[in-house]
């Protein structure tokens, strides 16, 4: 596989204007809207071969009330509403 070459900048431009959702498919009112940011590219083993893969941030814009309920408890236990989650394990699965 090539390498990633794009512009994240670029990417990043389109992106601050659109937004994203995501709906129930079993209660209408259960919308998610959130953004994303491309952050960059780092390596990862990808079935046995070291590959670039996109790092991305994801942000929360408005959920509904379920939601809103279950991503609360969420960010409860993570202690924020900010959190890293970074993997050092280069383990094929």
């Amino acid at each position: 596989m090539e390498p990633i070459n794009f512009p994240i900048d670029r990417i990043n431009n389109f992106l601050k204007t659109h937004n994203f959702t995501i709906v129930s498919p079993y209660y209408e009112e259960e919308v998610i809207n959130y953004k994303i940011k491309l952050t960059g590219t780092r390596k990862l083993i990808v079935v046995g071969d070291w590959q670039d893969v996109i790092e991305y941030t994801l942000y929360l814009e408005s959920a509904g009330r379920v939601s809103s309920k279950v991503l609360n408890s969420i960010f409860e236990a993570i202690g924020g509403n900010e959190k890293t989650l970074t993997t050092t394990d280069t383990t094929l699965f």
